[in-house]
């Protein structure tokens, strides 16, 4: 397994070294609709109600909803998913609340708070993604296409397409009853909603989703797909 999970690495790798402009004429662009907005924040917080507006709000600590997502959509022992915490949110694997932005992590084995970067392999992949938020640029951006246009309804949560190779299955439905904070939530592969991005006509905003969208094909952090801007909270 391990030989095959490194083979799709590289082929993935590979893939997302071509430029964020390509030539697609053969394929279909997705159906016009001018008037069409959505946003792209990282991370599960633009989804989540905000404190003291929902009793769902706090009904889990938020490593405890990261590890929901694994448990939804879940290929493979190696698939792991990532989150950034701002200060404040409870968090179970510290037995409450910290005063800094947190990298979440989560897979079918260990999850809970990133260490902080050190000469430990943990710490070094805690820097390595860390570097690669701050390369990535905003980390909310507002698109000028409909959620239609991407081939999703919102609210959504992109996620790394599996690892290691299986059928892909890009939209799910998340089984979340009515009382939990993700309820209603579509999750998707990530590697379609880039490829219809990369048609789209050239922009700033969606150059910008382009590479959120690398960070969390390379990376594994997870991106919120939502109607309106949302307050992601503090940022190192």
């Amino acid at each position: 397994m391990a030989a095959a999970f490194s083979a799709h690495s590289d082929d993935l790798r590979e893939r997302l070294q071509e430029p964020l402009w390509r030539d697609r004429s053969a394929a279909t662009d997705p159906p016009a609709t001018p008037d069409g907005t959505c946003w792209l924040s990282l991370g599960l917080g633009a989804l989540l109600p905000a404190s003291g507006e929902d009793e769902r709000a706090n009904a889990l600590c938020r490593d405890e909803l990261l590890f929901t997502v694994t448990d939804t959509y879940m290929p493979g022992p190696e698939y792991t998913v990532y989150d950034i915490a701002p200060p404040g949110v409870p968090l179970s694997s510290e037995g409450g609340v910290v005063n800094r932005e947190v990298l979440l992590m989560a897979n079918a084995v260990i999850g809970g708070m990133m260490p902080e970067p050190g000469a430990a392999e943990r710490g070094r992949e805690t820097a390595r993604i860390r570097q690669r938020l701050h390369d990535a640029g905003p980390r909310q951006v507002e698109l000028p296409l409909s959620p239609e246009q991407l081939g999703i309804s919102t609210p959504a949560l992109l996620v790394p397409d599996p690892f290691p190779p299986r059928v892909l299955r890009f939209t799910n439905a998340a089984p979340f009853d009515a009382t939990h904070p993700l309820e209603g939530v579509t999750i998707v592969g990530a590697g379609a909603v880039l490829d219809r991005l990369r048609r789209a006509s050239r922009g700033v905003a969606i150059d910008q989703a382009c590479r959120l969208l690398v960070l969390t094909m390379i990376e594994g952090v997870i991106v919120a797909v939502h109607d309106e801007a949302k307050g992601l909270g503090s940022r190192e």
